[in-house]
């Protein structure tokens, strides 16, 4: 029986040094950082600038911006279907 996956989204974060936590979680600066470093590096392997905190890309889009109700940062991949 042959069997298929589709993915459709992935999420990832980064553990960067020298990072400030709070009671062993990141703080609203560290994740700032995070999201700066993320925002960097797709912009490298992309070629393009992030919009608000986004990469319109063909075949999806890459983000990473602050999340308020997680108060993390939140990074990934979304494909178009």
């Amino acid at each position: 029986m042959p069997a298929a996956i589709s993915l459709e989204w992935v999420s990832f974060g980064v553990s960067l040094p020298d990072v400030q936590l709070e009671h062993g979680w990141p703080t609203r600066e560290s994740s700032q950082i995070e999201v700066a470093f993320m925002n960097e590096f797709f912009h490298v392997q992309l070629k393009k600038k992030a919009v608000f905190d986004r990469i319109k890309m063909p075949w999806g889009v890459a983000w990473s911006s602050f999340d308020e109700k997680g108060f993390c940062a939140s990074s990934g991949l979304r494909y178009k279907r």
